[in-house]
């Protein structure tokens, strides 16, 4: 008998799921986007086009149903803040927004 019989069973073992490249992909950007501390034009890009694909999957979908909410709100901030930045064109200003308050 091991340690591992005590241990509940985690959602890997057993079968394993099913999920598309398609699926890790938009997961990985969602997340590489997510983990950074400040957002640029090019990351809400990346953002806004995978993040439907991201919730759709059950991969990324169920687990961050609670979060959804802010997570759209700080994307939704970031654009905001990045366009009033655009429309200033200050040169040397901060780069992205800060998600510390995420």
């Amino acid at each position: 008998m091991t340690a591992a019989a005590d241990l509940p069973e985690p959602d890997l073992i057993g079968p394993l799921p099913h999920y598309t490249i398609n699926q890790v992909k938009s997961c990985a950007q969602v997340f590489d986007v997510l983990g950074k501390p400040a957002w640029t034009q090019y990351d809400l890009d990346r953002f806004e086009a995978h993040s439907p694909w991201a919730y759709r999957s059950e991969l990324f979908g169920d687990r961050t149903e609670e979060a959804r909410h802010r997570i759209r709100q700080a994307a939704d901030d970031a654009h905001a803040q990045i366009a009033v930045r655009h429309e200033r064109s200050t040169i040397g200003g901060p780069r992205g927004m800060s998600l510390h308050g995420l």
